[in-house]
């Protein structure tokens, strides 16, 4: 579950909520974040490729 306090950033919400699920090990915390780190850079450069496209 999430949390319910809102931090202002999905990203931060779900690191949050991973600390607060008290996961066992630091490498999973590490994951989850390399994870949504991996996510900013895919939408940054979705956001790119879009701002490029011609309007229609």
């Amino acid at each position: 579950m999430m949390p319910r306090i809102d931090y202002g950033s999905p990203y931060v919400n779900l690191l949050a909520w991973a600390m607060k699920e008290e996961l066992q090990h630091r490498a999973d915390i590490r994951r989850i974040t390399e994870d949504m780190a991996r996510c900013r850079v895919v939408a940054a450069d979705a956001l790119s490729l879009i701002d490029k496209m011609p309007d229609v």
